[in-house]
């Protein structure tokens, strides 16, 4: 049986060569900064020259409609805005040659910092705090449809997105995706696709960090060979035996991740959002407010640094897995990995998600559509009668094969 793990506190570590800095505290192999990436105590000393992978410098690279003077929304299906009296659309600047900029983690540009404090709200119930673009108003939130909203003004100072992907699912799509979704399950309560409603729907421009990481591991772990022995049985003959021989190994790799997303929402769960993944950043637009315009846009809440520990500890999850298969042998033991990062970057986005709570029997459940690509998840209730005629179903099933074998 294959043992991972990611912390390396009381992990056994080789003797390091002679001259190369380890950790004072955990015995860590070199980090590329003055700090150990595993457990944060400050080196004595620097790592030997070609140690460690070399860093480096991170090279960056209210609208009113023309023929009646209405508001003008966005229009998710046309990608356009669009005049909800007339009919009047305004194409916009498609940006196909847009290109994000990446900023280095340990720096937030004074351009890409908020001056103007624009008016927000914040849900009493989940936390989230939404904020208000031209004509849109609500008095409940759209995230779990507490009626328990404070307004406010925003706080100056906050990181402003850079990038923006459109919504292309308009509130009817997303409702008939809803309604089918609901629709699905043996075990779902009857008729429940009639709580789906479009005005139950709220298109929010969700808050994301996206980073970028070169991320370089070091691993130990018992390498184990199966072969075969013959032994006596016990009883004049002889059986075959099958053990496993164990060595040492050890090794190095180097991974690359890209825009590896980490929602700064609180109103959206994490783990369900999670679902919605992949998500296709080739669609990013530089951020406009012509794109908000008729939608609602949440602040994020999860700052930069701790979204940053969030997509580090999924990118070392992911190294245990790519270190692990690298283990020679036919199994492991002790696998052991650290894990260090360079030339980390972050850019700031709002992402399109369709979101929903409806409640049945007095219990809440969420609904989520991307907003690009169309994929839902949610959580639904189970009909308890259904379950129970399917256990009925089942034991009659087994009782019947019992006594056809027993005639």
């Amino acid at each position: 049986m294959s043992e991972a793990e990611a912390g390396p506190a009381e992990a056994p570590v080789a003797a390091a060569p002679p001259g190369e800095a380890t950790c004072p505290r955990c015995h860590a192999p070199p980090s590329p900064g003055p700090w150990c990436m595993a457990c944060g105590a400050a080196f004595d000393a620097k790592p030997v020259e070609g140690t460690v992978p070399p860093g480096g410098a991170v090279a960056a690279r209210k609208f009113a409609c023309g023929g009646c003077g209405a508001l003008m929304l966005f229009d998710a299906t046309t990608g356009a805005l669009k005049c909800g009296f007339c009919g009047g659309t305004e194409a916009l600047p498609q940006d196909d040659d847009y290109s994000p900029v990446e900023h280095a983690l340990e720096h937030v540009p004074a351009d890409r910092q908020r001056t103007e404090a624009p008016k927000v709200f914040r849900c009493e119930d989940c936390g989230a705090e939404v904020a208000f673009t031209g004509a849109v108003v609500a008095s409940r939130c759209p995230f779990c449809g507490a009626e328990h909203v404070v307004e406010r003004r925003g706080d100056v100072g906050r990181i402003l997105p850079a990038s923006v992907l459109p919504f292309a699912v308009d509130r009817d799509g997303a409702c008939a995706r809803w309604r089918t979704w609901l629709g699905k399950g043996l075990f779902r309560p009857r008729k429940l696709a009639s709580l789906a409603s479009g005005e139950a729907l709220s298109g929010v421009y969700v808050p994301f960090w996206t980073f970028d990481t070169q991320a370089w591991s070091r691993w130990t772990a018992e390498a184990g060979w199966h072969y075969t022995v013959t032994v006596p049985d016990g009883r004049g003959g002889t059986r075959h035996e099958t053990r496993t021989r164990w060595e040492p190994a050890s090794g190095q790799r180097e991974d690359f991740y890209d825009d590896v997303p980490v929602c700064a929402s609180k109103g959206v769960d994490g783990k369900l959002v999670r679902k919605l993944e992949p998500i296709d950043l080739a669609g990013l637009r530089p951020y406009r407010a012509e794109f908000l315009s008729g939608w609602l846009a949440e602040e994020y809440v999860l700052e930069l640094p701790a979204g940053w520990e969030v997509a580090r500890e999924r990118v070392n999850a992911s190294q245990v897995q790519k270190c692990s298969h690298d283990v020679p042998g036919d199994t492991q033991r002790n696998l052991r990995v650290w894990t260090q990062h360079h030339d980390v970057t972050w850019k700031h986005v709002l992402l399109p998600v369709w979101i929903a709570t409806y409640r049945y029997r007095d219990k809440p459940y969420r609904f989520l559509v991307n907003g690009q690509s169309g994929k839902v998840v949610g959580t639904a209730p189970v009909s308890p009668w259904k379950v129970l005629v399917a256990v009925l179903l089942a034991a009659a099933v087994v009782a019947a094969v019992v006594w056809l074998v027993r005639r």
